[in-house]
């Protein structure tokens, strides 16, 4: 049996999967991630592929609903796991107490991922009616993506909305400006770091605190400025 019919099998025949322990929710998702990645290969060749219509329906059937119960196991380790600050209090995989915060073979990486389904469940909803329209598998990547968006569009937002009284200061918009700049440049950072926390280069980490460094200088400056431009008035 490949790693699609397996996972399959266990969506189909297992009673309770979704009320197994964490320790063993974690190696079924390895398996539905593998089934996933299978399923989109073979769904995104379906039709060039010598199958009757019957069986390419069925495939995407099987593809997507092996999507959305991937996406409820994950949901599901998220909400096992501790909250990130109490993992972190306590040192990750196992703390300075002994005692565990994350299961054996799951990375800080796979953990985000899996809080991020937990506390975004209108996202994981929107995936997977795009994925069925789209004739698509939902899947963890396009839920985390969706988030990410939704929160950047917030900030776009926010910003325009506060643009008028910005132009207002023509030294603010400025800096402001710069600060964005700088901000963004070091989030691309701050990704990676979260990431990859034990391939992160030493390079990156130094421009990330670059970035965070020139930050903080422009607010000085502008807090600076702005005393100056306060004495003028």
């Amino acid at each position: 049996m490949n790693k699609m019919d397996i996972f399959n099998e266990l969506i189909k025949y297992e009673p309770g999967l979704l009320e197994k322990p964490i320790e063993e929710l974690v190696p079924i998702s390895f398996i539905g991630g593998a089934a996933i990645q299978a399923y989109r290969s073979i769904v995104s060749k379906l039709p060039n592929l010598p199958m009757t219509q019957e069986q390419k329906e069925k495939t995407l059937r099987d593809g997507q609903d092996a999507g959305k119960m991937l996406l409820a196991i994950e949901g599901r380790i998220g909400e096992l796991l501790p909250e990130s600050k109490e993992a972190k209090r306590l040192g990750g995989g196992s703390g300075s107490t002994g005692r565990k915060t994350r299961p054996d073979g799951i990375t800080e990486k796979m953990a985000h991922t899996a809080r991020i389904i937990t506390r975004h469940p209108t996202e994981v909803k929107e995936v997977i009616k795009e994925a069925e329209e789209n004739e698509d598998i939902p899947t963890k990547t396009a839920v985390v993506n969706k988030v990410k968006q939704k929160k950047e569009k917030k900030q776009r937002e926010a910003f325009e909305k506060a643009r008028p009284k910005i132009e207002e200061k023509p030294y603010l918009s400025e800096y402001l400006e710069s600060c964005i700049d700088r901000q963004i440049q070091t989030n691309t950072v701050l990704k990676e770091i979260f990431d990859n926390p034990d391939q992160i280069e030493a390079g990156r980490i130094k421009e990330f605190t670059r970035h965070v460094k020139r930050t903080v200088e422009i607010i000085q400056e502008k807090t600076g400025r702005m005393e100056k431009w306060k004495m003028l008035q």
